[in-house]
């Protein structure tokens, strides 16, 4: 896994601010699909500023990029 994408633990039991953002808009993604992943809906669902968000991701792509990484890992660790 590239070193700039978080690992299968983002999706774990331990909540960080990085692995909220991952959580909420995972579920976004999934449930509005990409265009309905705007940074301003998911500030809004996750109650933060957009500036938060852009100080833990650059971005809808790098969040979307973070989100087929995590997911990857956790189905390779769970069926390995």
């Amino acid at each position: 896994m590239r070193p700039d994408l978080p690992d299968a633990a983002a999706f774990d039991a331990e909540e960080t601010v990085a692995g909220r953002i991952l959580r909420v808009a995972r579920a976004r993604l999934f449930a509005d699909g990409y265009a309905g992943l705007t940074m301003d809906a998911l500030a809004h669902d996750l109650g933060m500023s957009k500036k938060t968000l852009y100080a833990h991701y650059a971005g809808k792509e790098a969040i979307v990029t973070a989100i087929i990484a995590v997911t990857g890992a956790t189905i390779r660790r769970l069926t390995a």
